[in-house]
């Protein structure tokens, strides 16, 4: 008897390359921005950029940002004409259309003067204060109470179950007006300085540009790195000043907080650029009359930065609706929920987080256990690396992220309502944010997000006390982001590189940790060195790839190593998402076409750049950010179909 087994046979299916009208969508429109005509082996970037560049005077992120504003604001304008939206739609409707108004209302000396009269109570006494210890009380008030951050700011957090205080430099006055070309800053700081003493200020111009100088120095090693985050125990707060000991920065602090989270000598406070904020407390400890006309000023450009985007002339309609979606945001903080409704609609949460969380779970993946993982480091470093990446959390700014349950807004319809004329919408805009900050400080179980409004950032962000990466709405809707119906090579050729991007520039290339040893350092110089090789022996250009030391990579903004980490990261979780169709009959053909995707969406990120947000800080043209990182990856030629001269004799790797 002969027994016959029957199995079924293992027969390979082709993948599915593109099986929803969705997907169909994206890949017109993505080949609808190429060049056919130009052959991307000899110049990808002209192949992807040169049709954007003729029609987009803006960077592919930058143009996303601003339609998603203009939806936002058209929405918002609709909202507010009409009675059956819910009441915190109307209310942030309402302000959307004071801010408008105002931002478009002619520059006129007698309103600004009028302007100051009514602000003047929020923060006037400040010229009236001589101790310096009284100063710095006043300030710790303004900032912590009122949210409003002179030269150095506090504010109480609440990302999870534990809430912490938090202590962080803050702002020169050019700094907090983003001065445009157009309108010099100093041009408008005369102008603001004789409204001020029509109303009895008595300023100086020549004092305040002097100190201006001073200050910049001091918060512009912040803007760039700094000293990082660090923990400073409050028994030692008095080391920031001579001026003011523990127990003074202890009542002064614990006077807004609530009774379950005052602070005790043991409790830890998080400061952000520690030697900047002492850099600075101890400047204005030296100056005469401790500088008070300087944070009278810095203090009221809180709410006249929108007076001077009036004399802006360049500015367009998608300046002033970011503006003031973001005065809204730090006015009004359910202004988040309303603008996360208005971005994703009736998508749920958990769906928005769907895509997102899968791009980021790749890209950790990648890092971890990839091609490139973390052989470089030593073993301190890499346990570091390892703990730090496998706890990262994802924030996305949806609106259930947003609790409004326990901050009070009874009192915004009456201020809105009470607004007659523009020139009453700055002090507006301070009483509802002063109104605000009291009812998140009162409220001990208040999650309202103190933060700045994330949706229409240009990257993500790392936040490293919470450990947490915040992702914008700006960057998850189309044509960035596309749903799980599109393949993931669209997501992490865009969305994916520039979360690769923040990791490599927050945490891997950065040493705030302080465990670096020889070992990271001198693997980093090596990396530095073969780049600027490659860069010099392709493409004849030399380039600076920043300098490494034991504080790790500094000035990261500025170097052309995290885009070339970031695309390589990408493109290996890429390889590790799609190992799942390795079996199938049309795989080798599939790859190639997701590896030519891919690299086509990562170099619209440069397109554009050299009027967008990327030019700005880097100091590598965007076209190099492209070409540099496409030259150390020999999977792009191959991708292509590229002779042999074009593939990479030898690939920079980080180890």
């Amino acid at each position: 008897m002969f027994v016959v087994l029957l199995s079924r046979l293992n027969i390979p299916t082709p993948v599915e390359g593109c099986p929803s009208a969705e997907c169909a969508r994206a890949i017109a429109s993505l080949h609808s921005l190429m060049d056919h005509t130009v052959d991307p082996c000899r110049d990808f970037h002209t192949h992807v950029c040169r049709r954007w560049e003729a029609l987009v005077r803006l960077s592919y992120v930058d143009e996303s940002r601003q339609q998603l504003a203009r939806r936002v604001s058209r929405s918002l304008i609709n909202a507010n004409a009409v009675s059956f939206f819910p009441r915190n739609t109307r209310l942030v409707a309402a302000f959307h259309r004071l801010c408008y108004s105002f931002m478009l209302e002619p520059d006129a000396q007698a309103p600004r003067a009028e302007m100051l009269r009514s602000s003047v109570g929020f923060f006037g006494d400040l010229l009236t204060l001589h101790s310096y210890s009284d100063i710095l009380v006043r300030l710790v008030n303004l900032s912590l109470a009122q949210g409003v951050h002179t030269v150095f700011g506090s504010r109480l957090l609440r990302p999870g179950a534990a809430s912490y205080l938090s202590l962080f430099p803050g702002k020169a006055l050019g700094q907090k007006v983003r001065p445009s070309s157009t309108a010099p800053f100093d041009q408008y700081l005369p102008i603001l300085v004789a409204a001020a003493k029509s109303i009895g200020a008595s300023l100086d111009v020549n004092v305040v540009l002097h100190i201006e100088e001073q200050v910049k120095r001091i918060l512009t090693v912040s803007e760039d790195g700094g000293t990082g985050q660090q923990e400073l125990k409050a028994k030692n707060l008095g080391s920031l000043t001579a001026a003011l000991d523990a127990n003074g920065w202890l009542a002064a602090l614990n006077a807004h907080l609530p009774a379950s989270q005052k602070l005790s000598y043991d409790s830890s406070i998080s400061v952000d650029g520690l030697d900047s904020v002492k850099s600075v407390l101890q400047l204005f400890e030296s100056l005469p009359n401790h500088g008070v006309a300087y944070l009278y000023l810095n203090a009221l450009l809180d709410a006249f930065r929108f007076d001077y985007l009036r004399t802006v002339t360049d500015k367009n309609d998608e300046d002033i609706v970011l503006e003031c979606l973001q005065a809204s945001a730090e006015a009004m903080w359910h202004t988040r929920s309303v603008v996360a409704d208005v971005i994703f609609g009736n998508r749920t949460s958990e769906a928005g987080r769907g895509v997102t969380g899968d791009v980021l779970r790749w890209i950790l993946l990648s890092i971890s256990h990839g091609h490139w993982s973390l052989r470089w480091m030593g073993g301190a470093m890499r346990r570091y690396a390892n703990r730090t990446l496998s706890t990262l959390s994802l924030h996305l700014h949806d609106k259930n992220d947003c609790s409004t349950t326990y901050l009070d807004t009874s009192h915004a319809a009456e201020y809105l309502l009470a607004v007659k004329r523009p020139e009453e919408f700055p002090a507006m805009y301070l009483r509802l944010r002063a109104e605000q900050q009291q009812s998140y400080l009162s409220n001990a179980a208040s999650k309202g997000d103190i933060h700045r409004l994330h949706f229409f950032d240009e990257a993500p962000t790392y936040d490293v006390t919470s450990n947490t990466l915040i992702v914008p709405g700006s960057l998850r809707v189309e044509p960035l982001l596309y749903s799980n119906d599109v393949p993931f090579e669209f997501a992490a050729g865009t969305l994916g590189v520039l979360m690769a991007r923040e990791l490599y520039r927050a945490i891997l290339l950065s040493n705030a940790s302080g465990l670096w040893t020889t070992r990271e350092e001198s693997a980093l110089a090596r990396f530095q060195g073969c780049i600027r090789k490659l860069a010099l022996t392709v493409f004849n250009v030399s380039i600076a790839t920043g300098v490494s030391d034991e504080h790790g990579l500094s000035n990261e903004k500025d170097v052309p190593l995290t885009w070339i980490m970031a695309a390589r990261t990408a493109h290996e979780g890429l390889r590790l998402a799609l190992q799942g169709f390795r079996n199938a009959s049309n795989s080798a053909r599939y790859w190639k076409l997701a590896q030519r995707t891919f690299f086509r969406r990562f170099c619209l990120l440069t397109c554009g750049g050299e009027l967008g947000a990327v030019a700005e800080s880097e100091t590598v043209p965007p076209k190099f950010l492209c070409l540099l990182s496409l030259a150390n990856m020999p999977e792009f030629a191959e991708a292509f179909d590229c002779p042999a001269e074009v593939k990479p004799d030898t690939v920079c790797a980080l180890e």
